[in-house]
């Protein structure tokens, strides 16, 4: 297997821009298993962690494929080259600290709850917090369990005010006011109903 000094020309790693690898770093006679879906930027961070020339470290690309099998061959090779017992990885699994791929247990996830309710959070940390998720895609069935939680709930004076408020003054496009005309027809179908 082809290996690669990680302080030269990083250039052979263009030829797994786009792909998941799991690749294996040796060092002091000992190795480390990662995994990346981006190799060129991972092992530049890794070339940034070593102080140049303080070691020799070698490269070596121990599996490509999809990215949803990544983790999984990361675990095999962890095991396989035995590098949680006998090398430079912390963990049998090559999350780290990581959660990535971890599931909590029931308990776990019912003391992660109590911690956090009541919790008063600063504005500046909402701002952060809406920052990092807008413009990610949900999943369908994230979008579906919102709505059904949403879908009778009645709202209160003040909320009803706060949401007219906010929308107030927004030009609407002309797909969206035929939209609020048929959702109105059909509100007003209903109720008409006997």
């Amino acid at each position: 297997m082809k290996s690669y000094d990680l302080f030269e020309s990083l250039s052979w790693a263009n030829a797994y821009a786009g792909v998941s690898v799991v690749y294996a770093l040796s060092w002091d006679g000992k190795d480390y298993v990662g995994s990346s879906t981006n190799l060129s930027s991972r092992l530049s961070w890794w070339r940034n962690s070593f102080k140049p020339s303080s070691v020799a470290v070698r490269v070596r690309i121990l599996w490509k494929g999809e990215s949803d099998k990544r983790l999984e061959r990361e675990e095999f090779y962890i095991k396989k080259l035995r590098t949680h017992t006998d090398g430079h990885n912390r963990t049998r699994n090559g999350r780290g600290g990581t959660p990535l791929g971890y599931a909590c247990t029931e308990e776990a996830k019912a003391k992660i709850s109590a911690a956090n309710t009541g919790k008063r959070r600063s504005a500046e940390t909402k701002q952060k917090m809406r920052d990092a998720k807008l413009g990610k895609p949900q999943k369908p069935e994230h979008v579906a369990a919102r709505a059904a939680s949403n879908t009778g709930r009645k709202r209160s004076a003040q909320a009803c005010a706060n949401i007219s408020a906010s929308v107030k003054g927004v030009p609407k496009s002309d797909a969206h006011r035929q939209a609020l005309k048929a959702a109105w027809v059909l509100r007003r179908a209903r109720q008409n109903q006997p």
